[in-house]
């Protein structure tokens, strides 16, 4: 992940205290995340948070039991 951009945009928009205040918010998002997660700090993080991949599920004729399709958007005439 990078944080060079959005670092320097801070800087030139409001000097230290821009950078500050970046590192408070990003500090923020990534502390929400983290929570969102199911994870209570960095160190907890691994690769057995990583999907390898995503598996469809198998259509044998029928439904597998506990699947609910989730309706899309609305179509427009």
């Amino acid at each position: 992940m990078g944080l060079g951009r959005p670092y320097v945009y801070a800087l030139a928009l409001g000097g230290e205290e821009g950078v500050g205040a970046f590192l408070d918010h990003f500090l923020a998002e990534l502390e929400l995340t983290l929570a969102l997660s199911g994870v209570g700090s960095l160190e907890e993080l691994g690769p057995h948070f990583l999907a390898k991949e995503n598996p469809r599920p198998s259509w044998d004729g029928e439904e597998p039991k506990g699947f609910a399709p989730t309706p899309g958007p609305p179509r427009s005439p």
